[in-house]
Protein backbone atom coordinates (compact mmCIF):
# COMPACT_ATOMS: atom_id res chain seq x y z
CA UNK A 1 0.00 0.00 0.00
CA UNK A 2 2.61 2.52 1.02
CA UNK A 3 3.81 2.35 -2.72
CA UNK A 4 1.03 4.13 -4.48
CA UNK A 5 2.98 6.60 -5.82
CA UNK A 6 5.83 4.85 -7.15
CA UNK A 7 3.15 2.13 -8.70
CA UNK A 8 0.86 4.62 -10.07
CA UNK A 9 3.60 6.50 -11.96
CA UNK A 10 4.54 3.35 -13.68
CA UNK A 11 0.84 2.80 -14.58
CA UNK A 12 -0.32 5.94 -15.57
CA UNK A 13 2.48 7.80 -17.47
CA UNK A 14 2.44 5.95 -20.41
CA UNK A 15 -0.80 7.68 -20.85
CA UNK A 16 -0.59 11.16 -19.80
CA UNK A 17 -1.35 13.67 -22.35
CA UNK A 18 1.15 15.65 -23.68
CA UNK A 19 0.25 19.46 -24.32
CA UNK A 20 1.17 23.01 -24.42
CA UNK A 21 3.28 24.17 -21.44
CA UNK A 22 1.62 26.15 -18.44
CA UNK A 23 0.55 29.71 -19.07
CA UNK A 24 2.99 31.63 -17.88
CA UNK A 25 3.51 35.81 -17.04
CA UNK A 26 5.06 37.99 -19.59
CA UNK A 27 8.39 39.39 -18.89
CA UNK A 28 8.10 43.08 -17.10
CA UNK A 29 4.27 41.63 -16.12
CA UNK A 30 3.16 41.86 -12.35
CA UNK A 31 0.61 40.11 -11.14
CA UNK A 32 -1.86 42.32 -8.66
CA UNK A 33 -3.80 40.50 -5.87
CA UNK A 34 -7.21 39.88 -5.47
CA UNK A 35 -9.69 37.78 -3.39
CA UNK A 36 -11.30 35.20 -5.47
CA UNK A 37 -14.87 34.08 -4.17
CA UNK A 38 -16.51 30.99 -5.69
CA UNK A 39 -18.26 27.98 -5.93
CA UNK A 40 -17.39 24.86 -7.57
CA UNK A 41 -19.38 21.61 -7.92
CA UNK A 42 -16.21 18.94 -7.34
CA UNK A 43 -17.08 15.54 -9.35
CA UNK A 44 -16.78 12.68 -6.84
CA UNK A 45 -17.41 9.26 -8.21
CA UNK A 46 -19.55 10.66 -11.36
CA UNK A 47 -21.31 12.80 -8.57
CA UNK A 48 -21.11 16.84 -8.52
CA UNK A 49 -20.99 17.63 -5.33
CA UNK A 50 -20.82 21.49 -4.40
CA UNK A 51 -17.99 23.61 -2.22
CA UNK A 52 -17.24 26.96 -1.94
CA UNK A 53 -13.70 29.05 -2.25
CA UNK A 54 -12.40 31.90 -0.63
CA UNK A 55 -8.64 32.66 -1.70
CA UNK A 56 -5.60 34.74 -2.85
CA UNK A 57 -5.97 35.12 -6.72
CA UNK A 58 -3.77 36.76 -9.61
CA UNK A 59 -4.96 39.01 -12.03
CA UNK A 60 -2.61 40.72 -14.31
CA UNK A 61 -3.18 42.90 -17.60
CA UNK A 62 -0.96 43.37 -20.56
CA UNK A 63 -2.97 45.31 -23.09
CA UNK A 64 -6.31 43.15 -24.63
CA UNK A 65 -4.47 40.05 -22.56
CA UNK A 66 -5.73 39.23 -19.37
CA UNK A 67 -4.11 36.50 -17.13
CA UNK A 68 -6.51 34.92 -13.91
CA UNK A 69 -5.28 32.43 -11.41
CA UNK A 70 -8.04 30.66 -8.84
CA UNK A 71 -10.49 28.95 -11.58
CA UNK A 72 -8.54 25.80 -11.30
CA UNK A 73 -10.05 24.22 -8.80
CA UNK A 74 -7.21 22.08 -7.90
CA UNK A 75 -4.53 24.22 -9.17
CA UNK A 76 -5.90 27.56 -7.96
CA UNK A 77 -2.11 29.18 -8.57
CA UNK A 78 -2.46 28.12 -12.38
CA UNK A 79 -3.01 31.29 -14.83
CA UNK A 80 -5.24 30.54 -17.93
CA UNK A 81 -5.05 33.30 -20.46
CA UNK A 82 -7.72 35.55 -21.74
CA UNK A 83 -8.75 38.29 -24.47
CA UNK A 84 -10.31 41.87 -23.47
CA UNK A 85 -12.78 43.15 -25.61
CA UNK A 86 -15.46 45.21 -24.63
CA UNK A 87 -16.48 44.68 -21.10
CA UNK A 88 -16.19 40.79 -22.18
CA UNK A 89 -12.78 38.64 -21.78
CA UNK A 90 -12.93 35.30 -23.74
CA UNK A 91 -10.53 32.45 -22.60
CA UNK A 92 -9.45 29.79 -25.18
CA UNK A 93 -10.91 26.20 -24.20
CA UNK A 94 -8.21 23.57 -22.90
CA UNK A 95 -5.72 25.49 -21.11
CA UNK A 96 -3.29 23.61 -19.41
CA UNK A 97 -3.43 24.16 -16.08
CA UNK A 98 -0.97 21.34 -14.06
CA UNK A 99 0.60 17.97 -13.94
CA UNK A 100 0.66 15.77 -10.75
CA UNK A 101 1.78 11.83 -10.88
CA UNK A 102 -1.24 10.69 -12.75
CA UNK A 103 -1.36 13.25 -15.63
CA UNK A 104 -2.02 16.49 -16.94
CA UNK A 105 -5.30 18.78 -16.26
CA UNK A 106 -6.95 21.45 -18.55
CA UNK A 107 -9.64 24.21 -18.04
CA UNK A 108 -12.11 23.98 -20.30
CA UNK A 109 -15.47 25.35 -21.62
CA UNK A 110 -18.04 23.23 -21.94
CA UNK A 111 -21.34 23.07 -23.21
CA UNK A 112 -24.55 20.50 -23.41
CA UNK A 113 -25.41 19.90 -26.86
CA UNK A 114 -28.29 17.33 -27.56
CA UNK A 115 -26.94 15.94 -23.93
CA UNK A 116 -23.34 15.31 -25.34
CA UNK A 117 -20.60 17.63 -24.09
CA UNK A 118 -19.13 20.05 -26.79
CA UNK A 119 -16.37 22.20 -25.92
CA UNK A 120 -16.07 26.16 -25.93
CA UNK A 121 -14.32 29.36 -25.05
CA UNK A 122 -15.64 30.42 -22.27
CA UNK A 123 -16.35 34.21 -20.90
CA UNK A 124 -16.03 36.31 -17.80
CA UNK A 125 -17.18 39.81 -17.49
CA UNK A 126 -15.04 42.99 -16.69
CA UNK A 127 -16.01 46.26 -14.80
CA UNK A 128 -12.86 48.44 -15.38
CA UNK A 129 -13.99 51.11 -12.99
CA UNK A 130 -14.13 48.45 -10.25
CA UNK A 131 -11.90 46.60 -11.53
CA UNK A 132 -13.81 43.65 -11.14
CA UNK A 133 -13.99 40.34 -12.76
CA UNK A 134 -17.27 38.04 -12.37
CA UNK A 135 -17.99 34.78 -13.91
CA UNK A 136 -21.33 32.94 -13.74
CA UNK A 137 -22.26 29.25 -15.28
CA UNK A 138 -25.73 31.12 -16.38
CA UNK A 139 -23.92 32.17 -19.31
CA UNK A 140 -24.72 28.66 -20.90
CA UNK A 141 -20.97 28.00 -21.59
CA UNK A 142 -19.56 26.00 -18.27
CA UNK A 143 -15.48 26.33 -17.06
CA UNK A 144 -13.91 22.83 -15.69
CA UNK A 145 -11.25 21.53 -14.54
CA UNK A 146 -11.20 18.49 -16.79
CA UNK A 147 -8.34 15.36 -17.79
CA UNK A 148 -7.95 16.13 -21.59
CA UNK A 149 -7.92 19.29 -23.46
CA UNK A 150 -11.25 18.34 -25.42
CA UNK A 151 -13.73 17.27 -22.97
CA UNK A 152 -16.19 15.15 -24.03
CA UNK A 153 -17.49 12.75 -21.43
CA UNK A 154 -18.48 12.95 -17.77
CA UNK A 155 -15.50 11.00 -16.76
CA UNK A 156 -12.66 13.46 -18.01
CA UNK A 157 -14.32 16.20 -15.35
CA UNK A 158 -13.05 16.92 -12.07
CA UNK A 159 -14.25 19.84 -11.04
CA UNK A 160 -17.13 22.50 -12.78
CA UNK A 161 -16.98 26.29 -11.83
CA UNK A 162 -20.68 27.67 -10.42
CA UNK A 163 -19.61 30.83 -9.86
CA UNK A 164 -16.69 33.21 -9.29
CA UNK A 165 -16.09 37.27 -8.62
CA UNK A 166 -12.82 38.62 -8.40
CA UNK A 167 -11.98 41.34 -6.31
CA UNK A 168 -8.92 43.74 -6.01
CA UNK A 169 -7.07 43.32 -2.85
CA UNK A 170 -5.74 40.67 -0.82
CA UNK A 171 -7.29 38.18 1.66
CA UNK A 172 -7.43 40.45 4.77
CA UNK A 173 -6.99 37.65 7.19
CA UNK A 174 -3.22 36.35 7.00
CA UNK A 175 -2.26 33.05 8.73
CA UNK A 176 -0.65 33.30 12.44
CA UNK A 177 2.69 33.74 12.85
CA UNK A 178 4.48 33.59 16.11
CA UNK A 179 6.19 36.94 17.58
CA UNK A 180 9.93 37.17 16.45
CA UNK A 181 11.64 35.65 19.55
CA UNK A 182 8.64 34.05 21.81
CA UNK A 183 9.78 31.34 23.78
CA UNK A 184 7.90 28.32 23.75
CA UNK A 185 7.75 25.12 25.42
CA UNK A 186 6.90 21.63 24.82
CA UNK A 187 3.15 20.43 25.99
CA UNK A 188 1.71 17.36 25.33
CA UNK A 189 -1.43 17.66 23.68
CA UNK A 190 -3.80 15.14 23.92
CA UNK A 191 -7.74 14.46 23.27
CA UNK A 192 -10.19 12.46 21.80
CA UNK A 193 -10.03 12.42 17.78
CA UNK A 194 -12.94 11.84 15.57
CA UNK A 195 -12.70 10.85 11.57
CA UNK A 196 -14.94 8.93 9.26
CA UNK A 197 -14.20 5.60 8.30
CA UNK A 198 -15.80 3.08 6.59
CA UNK A 199 -17.30 -0.33 8.28
CA UNK A 200 -17.59 -3.89 6.43
CA UNK A 201 -19.76 -3.26 4.58
CA UNK A 202 -18.39 -0.38 3.18
CA UNK A 203 -20.71 2.17 5.36
CA UNK A 204 -19.77 5.28 6.62
CA UNK A 205 -18.88 5.07 10.29
CA UNK A 206 -17.70 7.86 12.85
CA UNK A 207 -14.61 6.60 14.97
CA UNK A 208 -13.64 8.11 17.89
CA UNK A 209 -9.89 6.78 19.20
CA UNK A 210 -7.88 8.29 21.83
CA UNK A 211 -5.23 11.34 20.51
CA UNK A 212 -1.85 12.35 21.65
CA UNK A 213 0.79 14.43 20.02
CA UNK A 214 3.41 17.07 21.22
CA UNK A 215 3.26 20.82 20.55
CA UNK A 216 4.64 23.73 21.24
CA UNK A 217 3.33 26.76 23.82
CA UNK A 218 4.16 30.46 24.32
CA UNK A 219 2.43 32.95 26.33
CA UNK A 220 3.18 36.41 25.10
CA UNK A 221 1.75 39.41 27.60
CA UNK A 222 -2.08 38.46 27.00
CA UNK A 223 -1.90 36.41 23.80
CA UNK A 224 -1.14 32.53 23.67
CA UNK A 225 0.42 30.82 20.78
CA UNK A 226 0.32 26.98 19.50
CA UNK A 227 1.79 25.32 17.55
CA UNK A 228 0.87 21.21 15.94
CA UNK A 229 -2.65 21.35 16.84
CA UNK A 230 -3.37 20.01 13.17
CA UNK A 231 -1.56 16.44 12.61
CA UNK A 232 -2.46 18.10 8.43
CA UNK A 233 -0.53 21.52 9.01
CA UNK A 234 1.89 20.44 12.09
CA UNK A 235 3.66 24.14 11.13
CA UNK A 236 0.47 25.95 12.09
CA UNK A 237 0.16 28.20 14.69
CA UNK A 238 -3.28 29.04 16.86
CA UNK A 239 -3.69 32.48 18.28
CA UNK A 240 -6.10 32.74 21.63
CA UNK A 241 -6.33 36.48 23.66
CA UNK A 242 -7.23 36.59 27.09
CA UNK A 243 -10.47 38.09 27.35
CA UNK A 244 -11.84 40.08 30.73
CA UNK A 245 -13.22 36.39 32.32
CA UNK A 246 -9.58 35.44 31.89
CA UNK A 247 -10.20 32.70 29.34
CA UNK A 248 -7.76 32.57 26.09
CA UNK A 249 -10.40 32.88 23.05
CA UNK A 250 -9.31 32.09 19.95
CA UNK A 251 -11.94 34.02 17.14
CA UNK A 252 -14.02 31.03 14.67
CA UNK A 253 -12.59 29.84 12.02
CA UNK A 254 -9.35 30.82 12.37
CA UNK A 255 -7.01 30.25 9.51
CA UNK A 256 -3.68 28.19 10.64
CA UNK A 257 -2.10 27.10 7.56
CA UNK A 258 -2.06 25.86 3.58
CA UNK A 259 -0.06 22.81 2.95
CA UNK A 260 1.05 21.83 -0.31
CA UNK A 261 -0.56 18.43 -1.47
CA UNK A 262 1.59 17.14 -3.31
CA UNK A 263 4.91 19.01 -3.21
CA UNK A 264 4.67 20.84 -6.56
CA UNK A 265 3.54 24.23 -5.67
CA UNK A 266 0.10 23.73 -7.32
CA UNK A 267 -2.41 21.60 -5.02
CA UNK A 268 -3.23 23.65 -1.60
CA UNK A 269 -5.22 22.16 1.23
CA UNK A 270 -6.32 24.94 4.06
CA UNK A 271 -6.76 24.68 7.20
CA UNK A 272 -8.49 26.72 9.55
CA UNK A 273 -9.43 25.73 13.37
CA UNK A 274 -12.84 26.37 14.68
CA UNK A 275 -15.68 25.49 17.64
CA UNK A 276 -18.61 24.19 16.35
CA UNK A 277 -21.96 23.66 18.54
CA UNK A 278 -24.80 21.33 18.15
CA UNK A 279 -26.33 22.64 15.14
CA UNK A 280 -23.11 22.75 13.29
CA UNK A 281 -22.23 26.67 14.23
CA UNK A 282 -18.85 27.72 13.97
CA UNK A 283 -17.96 29.42 17.17
CA UNK A 284 -15.09 30.69 18.87
CA UNK A 285 -13.28 28.21 20.85
CA UNK A 286 -12.55 29.49 24.98
CA UNK A 287 -9.62 27.71 26.58
CA UNK A 288 -8.97 27.70 30.52
CA UNK A 289 -5.76 27.95 31.59
CA UNK A 290 -4.40 26.55 35.14
CA UNK A 291 -1.19 28.24 35.82
CA UNK A 292 -0.38 25.84 39.04
CA UNK A 293 -1.06 22.89 36.72
CA UNK A 294 0.38 24.19 33.50
CA UNK A 295 -2.88 22.80 31.86
CA UNK A 296 -4.59 24.52 28.96
CA UNK A 297 -8.31 22.72 28.45
CA UNK A 298 -11.62 22.94 26.81
CA UNK A 299 -14.96 20.83 26.46
CA UNK A 300 -15.87 22.13 23.24
CA UNK A 301 -15.91 20.29 20.27
CA UNK A 302 -13.47 21.41 17.60
CA UNK A 303 -13.07 21.31 14.11
CA UNK A 304 -10.22 21.42 11.80
CA UNK A 305 -11.78 23.04 8.96
CA UNK A 306 -10.88 23.63 4.92
CA UNK A 307 -13.20 26.48 4.29
CA UNK A 308 -13.55 30.14 6.25
CA UNK A 309 -17.63 30.69 5.92
CA UNK A 310 -18.71 27.00 5.76
CA UNK A 311 -17.94 23.81 7.55
CA UNK A 312 -16.77 21.26 5.73
CA UNK A 313 -14.51 19.55 8.48
CA UNK A 314 -11.65 17.03 7.86
CA UNK A 315 -11.71 16.06 11.51
CA UNK A 316 -12.70 17.01 15.50
CA UNK A 317 -11.65 17.29 18.56
CA UNK A 318 -13.57 16.74 21.95
CA UNK A 319 -12.08 17.42 25.74
CA UNK A 320 -8.73 18.79 24.05
CA UNK A 321 -6.06 19.49 26.78
CA UNK A 322 -2.69 20.75 26.97
CA UNK A 323 -0.29 19.63 29.54
CA UNK A 324 3.44 21.47 29.95
CA UNK A 325 5.93 18.45 29.83
CA UNK A 326 9.47 18.66 32.45
CA UNK A 327 12.18 17.07 32.21
CA UNK A 328 12.11 13.88 34.71
CA UNK A 329 12.98 10.36 35.07
CA UNK A 330 10.09 8.44 33.84
CA UNK A 331 8.59 4.60 33.15
CA UNK A 332 6.72 5.01 29.77
CA UNK A 333 3.06 3.69 29.64
CA UNK A 334 3.36 0.16 27.52
CA UNK A 335 2.45 0.66 23.55
CA UNK A 336 -0.10 -0.47 21.48
CA UNK A 337 0.19 -1.93 18.22
CA UNK A 338 -1.99 -4.40 16.36
CA UNK A 339 0.28 -6.88 13.32
CA UNK A 340 -1.66 -7.34 10.11
CA UNK A 341 -1.57 -8.67 6.78
CA UNK A 342 -3.43 -6.78 3.72
CA UNK A 343 -3.70 -7.01 0.24
CA UNK A 344 -0.96 -4.72 -1.91
CA UNK A 345 -2.64 -1.83 -3.99
CA UNK A 346 -1.62 -3.62 -7.09
CA UNK A 347 -3.58 -6.56 -6.01
CA UNK A 348 -0.77 -9.63 -6.36
CA UNK A 349 1.04 -9.55 -3.03
CA UNK A 350 0.47 -9.47 0.62
CA UNK A 351 1.77 -6.54 2.82
CA UNK A 352 2.32 -7.08 6.30
CA UNK A 353 2.17 -3.79 8.79
CA UNK A 354 2.01 -3.34 12.34
CA UNK A 355 -0.18 -0.30 13.32
CA UNK A 356 1.33 1.10 16.26
CA UNK A 357 0.43 3.45 19.15
CA UNK A 358 2.95 4.99 21.62
CA UNK A 359 1.66 6.60 24.39
CA UNK A 360 3.60 10.20 25.53
CA UNK A 361 2.38 9.44 29.08
CA UNK A 362 4.32 7.74 32.10
CA UNK A 363 3.10 5.22 33.91
CA UNK A 364 1.66 7.41 36.48
CA UNK A 365 -0.26 9.02 33.26
CA UNK A 366 2.25 12.35 33.32
CA UNK A 367 3.39 13.74 30.34
CA UNK A 368 6.94 12.80 28.45
CA UNK A 369 9.32 15.19 26.59
CA UNK A 370 8.61 13.31 22.80
CA UNK A 371 12.46 13.67 22.25
CA UNK A 372 13.50 11.69 25.21
CA UNK A 373 11.10 8.65 23.89
CA UNK A 374 11.88 5.89 21.11
CA UNK A 375 10.61 2.00 20.79
CA UNK A 376 11.59 -1.12 19.80
CA UNK A 377 9.96 -4.41 18.12
CA UNK A 378 11.45 -7.34 19.64
CA UNK A 379 11.00 -10.95 18.00
CA UNK A 380 10.52 -14.46 19.81
CA UNK A 381 12.22 -17.30 17.65
CA UNK A 382 13.50 -20.32 18.76
CA UNK A 383 12.96 -19.52 22.28
CA UNK A 384 15.48 -16.67 22.34
CA UNK A 385 13.85 -12.90 22.45
CA UNK A 386 16.22 -10.61 20.67
CA UNK A 387 15.47 -6.75 19.40
CA UNK A 388 14.08 -6.81 15.47
CA UNK A 389 16.52 -5.22 13.26
CA UNK A 390 15.17 -3.47 10.27
CA UNK A 391 17.90 -3.51 7.32
CA UNK A 392 18.84 -0.98 5.58
CA UNK A 393 19.85 -3.66 2.58
CA UNK A 394 15.89 -3.63 2.51
CA UNK A 395 15.00 -0.29 3.60
CA UNK A 396 16.08 1.34 0.65
CA UNK A 397 15.19 4.99 2.78
CA UNK A 398 17.25 3.93 5.70
CA UNK A 399 21.29 4.92 5.78
CA UNK A 400 22.18 2.05 8.38
CA UNK A 401 20.21 -0.65 9.82
CA UNK A 402 18.11 0.46 12.87
CA UNK A 403 15.98 -1.43 15.61
CA UNK A 404 15.41 1.32 17.47
CA UNK A 405 12.98 3.86 16.61
CA UNK A 406 13.20 7.50 17.70
CA UNK A 407 8.88 8.57 18.90
CA UNK A 408 7.37 9.71 15.46
CA UNK A 409 10.05 8.28 13.28
CA UNK A 410 9.19 8.34 9.25
CA UNK A 411 10.81 7.82 6.30
CA UNK A 412 7.91 8.86 4.39
CA UNK A 413 7.63 5.15 3.01
CA UNK A 414 7.91 2.22 5.25
CA UNK A 415 8.03 4.14 8.60
CA UNK A 416 5.29 6.24 9.91
CA UNK A 417 4.16 7.56 13.49
CA UNK A 418 0.95 4.87 12.51
CA UNK A 419 2.34 2.45 11.03
CA UNK A 420 5.75 0.07 10.41
CA UNK A 421 6.16 -1.77 7.22
CA UNK A 422 7.58 -5.48 7.76
CA UNK A 423 7.98 -6.38 4.49
CA UNK A 424 12.21 -5.90 3.99
CA UNK A 425 12.18 -8.40 7.01
CA UNK A 426 10.73 -11.45 4.53
CA UNK A 427 7.74 -13.43 5.12
CA UNK A 428 9.89 -16.37 5.24
CA UNK A 429 11.42 -14.85 8.58
CA UNK A 430 8.44 -13.61 10.05
CA UNK A 431 7.06 -16.73 10.34
CA UNK A 432 9.59 -18.01 12.12
CA UNK A 433 8.39 -16.26 14.88
CA UNK A 434 6.52 -17.29 17.46
CA UNK A 435 5.81 -14.09 19.20
CA UNK A 436 6.57 -10.24 18.18
CA UNK A 437 6.67 -7.69 20.79
CA UNK A 438 7.27 -3.50 21.16
CA UNK A 439 8.68 -1.68 23.86
CA UNK A 440 8.72 1.77 24.45
CA UNK A 441 12.15 3.38 26.25
CA UNK A 442 12.70 6.70 27.90
CA UNK A 443 15.72 8.60 29.08
CA UNK A 444 14.34 11.29 30.54
CA UNK A 445 17.10 13.43 32.98
CA UNK A 446 19.73 11.09 31.22
CA UNK A 447 17.91 7.98 33.12
CA UNK A 448 16.52 5.07 30.75
CA UNK A 449 13.30 3.37 31.60
CA UNK A 450 11.81 0.88 29.59
CA UNK A 451 7.79 -0.23 30.22
CA UNK A 452 6.46 -3.43 30.01
CA UNK A 453 6.63 -5.60 26.66
CA UNK A 454 3.24 -5.78 24.51
CA UNK A 455 3.26 -9.53 23.05
CA UNK A 456 1.46 -10.31 19.97
CA UNK A 457 1.09 -14.06 19.25
CA UNK A 458 2.48 -14.85 15.65
CA UNK A 459 2.29 -18.37 15.56
CA UNK A 460 -1.70 -18.32 15.98
CA UNK A 461 -1.57 -15.52 13.38
CA UNK A 462 0.09 -17.91 11.07
CA UNK A 463 -2.06 -20.73 12.18
CA UNK A 464 -5.31 -18.79 11.48
CA UNK A 465 -4.39 -19.25 7.43
CA UNK A 466 -3.24 -15.29 6.45
CA UNK A 467 -2.04 -16.43 3.36
CA UNK A 468 -5.30 -16.81 2.06
CA UNK A 469 -5.77 -13.06 2.03
CA UNK A 470 -4.58 -12.80 -1.78
CA UNK A 471 -7.91 -14.88 -2.88
CA UNK A 472 -10.14 -12.54 -0.21
CA UNK A 473 -13.21 -10.95 -1.61
CA UNK A 474 -11.92 -7.34 -1.38
CA UNK A 475 -13.87 -5.72 -4.03
CA UNK A 476 -13.45 -1.90 -2.85
CA UNK A 477 -10.95 -0.60 -1.47
CA UNK A 478 -9.69 3.30 -0.36
CA UNK A 479 -5.85 4.56 0.41
CA UNK A 480 -4.20 7.80 1.12
CA UNK A 481 -0.72 8.64 -0.61
CA UNK A 482 0.80 6.97 2.48
CA UNK A 483 -0.37 3.44 1.30
CA UNK A 484 -2.68 3.57 4.60
CA UNK A 485 -6.49 2.02 4.12
CA UNK A 486 -8.89 4.59 4.54
CA UNK A 487 -12.59 4.93 4.74
CA UNK A 488 -14.96 6.05 2.14
CA UNK A 489 -15.06 9.70 3.92
CA UNK A 490 -11.39 9.81 4.05
CA UNK A 491 -10.19 13.67 2.53
CA UNK A 492 -7.78 14.72 0.11
CA UNK A 493 -6.10 12.93 -2.91
CA UNK A 494 -7.95 8.89 -2.71
CA UNK A 495 -6.34 6.52 -4.87
CA UNK A 496 -9.27 3.83 -5.43
CA UNK A 497 -9.06 0.13 -6.42
CA UNK A 498 -12.13 -1.87 -7.37
CA UNK A 499 -11.94 -5.77 -7.97
CA UNK A 500 -13.67 -6.76 -11.02
CA UNK A 501 -15.38 -10.30 -11.28
CA UNK A 502 -12.69 -11.80 -13.17
CA UNK A 503 -10.46 -11.06 -9.96
CA UNK A 504 -8.45 -7.99 -12.10
CA UNK A 505 -8.22 -4.44 -10.34
CA UNK A 506 -9.57 -0.84 -12.00
CA UNK A 507 -7.51 1.61 -9.79
CA UNK A 508 -8.10 5.71 -10.22
CA UNK A 509 -7.53 8.54 -8.20
CA UNK A 510 -9.87 10.79 -6.58
CA UNK A 511 -9.46 14.46 -5.03
CA UNK A 512 -12.17 14.64 -2.26
CA UNK A 513 -11.38 17.98 -0.40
Amino acid sequence: MKRIITFACALLLPFMTVAAALVTLPAGVQAEDYTMIATFQEVQDGTPVEKSKTINAKVAIAGNDFYVSGLAYNFPNAYVKGTLDGNMVTFANGQEVGSDLFGTYYLCGIILQNQEIANNDFIMSYNSETRTLVYSAQSGILVAETTKPTATTDNELRAIVTTASYTPGALSEPPVEAPVGLTTSNYLFTSTYIRYDQDENQQPVMISEPYQAPVMVGFDGDDLYIQGVSEYAPQGWVKATKNAAGKYVVPACQYMASVDLLGLGQVFRNYYITAIDRQNNMLAIEFDYDPQKDLISTTQTIAINSNKNTLQPWNYYREMTFQKMVEREATPKSPEFTFNAALSYTGISTEYTAEIFVPLLDTDGQPMMSDKLSFQFLREKNGQVEPVVFPAAKYTRLRQDISELPYGFTDGFDFSSHTIYFDGIGVDELKTWTRLGMQSIYRGNNVEHRSDITWFDMAAFWTAGIDDIRTANQPTANYDLQGRRVGSQARGLIISRTQRPDGTYTIRKVLKK
